[in-house]
């Protein structure tokens, strides 16, 4: 799972989760759904590498991911606080 888009996206879940740079991750994540909807297959892969104590964030996001395409999409469904 450590090679190609989704591997590269990890790594950037990973070291913004580590510097506590959420609303820089969600801007991220926003701007890869496409990825993810692209990969949706492998994202029960992505999962389990995950940390829900230290990733929450992006597992949120990946599970909004995996719903039903007549739910909201995830980038409408998680805003940046204050918003």
């Amino acid at each position: 799972m450590a090679d190609g888009p989704l591997g590269e996206l990890l790594a950037a879940i990973e070291t913004m989760s580590e510097a506590n740079e959420l609303n820089p991750l969600l801007k991220h994540l926003q701007q890869k759904e496409e990825l993810l909807i692209k990969h949706l297959p492998l994202l029960d892969d992505v999962l389990p590498v995950l940390s829900a104590s230290r990733h929450t964030l992006a597992m949120v996001f990946i599970l909004c991911a995996l719903l039903p395409p007549q739910i909201t999409p995830p980038s409408q469904a998680i805003s940046a606080p204050g918003r």
